[in-house]
Parts: C-alpha cells; sequence; structure tokens
C-alpha cells in the first residue's frame, strides 16, 4: 500500500489494517531510490503475504539493504532472520535491542507466557538475530538520498528507538511502540516497560515538527502528525497520563 512516493505499508496484523498475518506489527518500506529500508520485519510466522507486498511495490528483494528495528518485541523483530537471509540486509538496533534477539533460547524462554494466553501460535518460534550495526539517538542511516535519524524513545520497553526521515512528503516519524494516532501510548506490564521514559519519549518527539506519524500498530497518518504527538502531550501538561493504547 502507497503511502507516499517514498513509503509504503507493506506489513500489518489485528491491530493494524490486516495486510499480512494476524500477528504483525505495522511493517514499512522506505524507498530510497538506489536502494530500500524496512521499518521492522513483523512477527515472522509467515511471511508470504509480507513478500507479497513488498513485491506488488515494485521492489527488488535484492535493494532492500536494511532492516531497521524500533524494538525487540517478537511482532516487530520475529521476522528480520529470515528477511535477512532472504535479501542480505544489514539490521539496525539498539544495544538493549542486539542483545535481546541476538540470544533465541532466552527469547523463546521469555514467550511461553505469551503462546499460553494465545497472543502467538503455540509452535511460534524466534528465531535469532544478528544487530550489524548497533545505533542510538542522533545516529544518521543513509538509505539510498534518504538519511534516516535514530531517535531514542524508551517506554514502552527499554532499548526502544524510533526512526525520521525527512522525504518529498515532509518529515516522517516511524514511531514504533513508543506513539501512536490520537496520542496513545502503550505501557506493558513488564519489568522495562516504564511511565516516566514514555512521557519524556513523548515530550522528545512533540520538538520533531512532524508531518507524518507512521506508528507500529494502527492506521497511518498522513498529514498533521504532530497534532497527534500534541494530544499525548496535552494530557502531560494537564498532569494526566496519555491514552493507553488497548
Amino acid at each position: 500500500m502507497r503511502l507516499t512516493s517514498q513509503v509504503h505499508l507493506v506489513g500489518g496484523g489485528r491491530n493494524g489494517l490486516g495486510l499480512t498475518d494476524v500477528n504483525d506489527c505495522n511493517v514499512y518500506l522506505i524507498d530510497g531510490g538506489s536502494e530500500y529500508a524496512l521499518v521492522d520485519a513483523g512477527a515472522g510466522y509467515d511471511l508470504d503475504g509480507l513478500l507479497a507486498e513488498i513485491a506488488q511495490t515494485g521492489a527488488d528483494l535484492d535493494r532492500v539493504g536494511h532492516i531497521l528495528l524500533t524494538h525487540k518485541h517478537a511482532d516487530h523483530s520475529g521476522g528480520t532472520a529470515e528477511l535477512q537471509r532472504l535479501t542480505g540486509a544489514r539490521v539496525y538496533g539498539t544495544s538493549t535491542t542486539a542483545a535481546a534477539v541476538g540470544d533465541a533460547d532466552r527469547f523463546n524462554t521469555g514467550l511461553a507466557s505469551a503462546r499460553n494466553a494465545g497472543t502467538y501460535p503455540v509452535d511460534y518460534v524466534f528465531q535469532a538475530v544478528t544487530v550489524d550495526e548497533v545505533v542510538s539517538g542522533g545516529d544518521g542511516i543513509s538509505v539510498g538520498s534518504l538519511d534516516v535519524r535514530v531517535i531514542d524513545t524508551p517506554g514502552h520497553c527499554a532499548g526502544h528507538c524510533s526512526f525520521v526521515v525527512s522525504c518529498e512528503h515532509g518529515t516522517c516519524l516511524f514511531s514504533g511502540d513508543a506513539l501512536f494516532p490520537q496520542g496513545e501510548i502503550m505501557l506493558l506490564p513488564i519489568a522495562d516497560s516504564s511511565i516516566q521514559e514514555s512521557l519524556a519519549s513523548v515530550e522528545l518527539l512533540a520538538s520533531l515538527d512532524i508531518d507524518a506519524l507512521f506508528a507500529g500498530h494502527g492506521a497511518p497518518i498522513l498529514l498533521g502528525g504532530d497534532r497527534h504527538v500534541q494530544l499525548a502531550l496535552d494530557r502531560i501538561r494537564e498532569g494526566k497520563l496519555p491514552v493507553q493504547l488497548m
């Protein structure tokens, strides 16, 4: 699904537009001209739909040179290993993300409760990922003619980052699970999900003057993305928490 001249939505599950497997986050393809980047990789349970969506954009898999991971959770990182094998792309993530996705045994042990709860299929197995380049806030990643900037946005989980791209459409924020349309956030009942860090991340994102908001779940926002960030910031300034995405 073409969103702008340089951004396509190629994946999304039950909490998105239903393009691919129900377990997938929104997966975006950035077109830098001479090469492409994927933002996140879906759960990886069934890649056929994702590959079909990539093919519909006209992108050749051998020109997908980068996979940018916003964070470690399986619905965002589970497809990385197979996509890396198919494309030869370099994988980027923070040090926390790299440590988590590189240890498949520990990752799969941690998924046991999610499988038991039906969040993931009982036969779902996470494949270890080698992160080729560890990134942090302020780093830049060249994708053809485009420059992708890394923004540290912890809160949803430790090591979460977002990506900002200035292109023909304007300034596009790929926020992962740091912020969603209507200024919603997602805090989880896990040890490294932090209210304080999430609020600080919202305040940082509010300083970016965003045109398009491309979150990890929900509908893409093509114009007025900064208004959605401002909704979260307004609640913080009122002494309230942003609305929690259900």
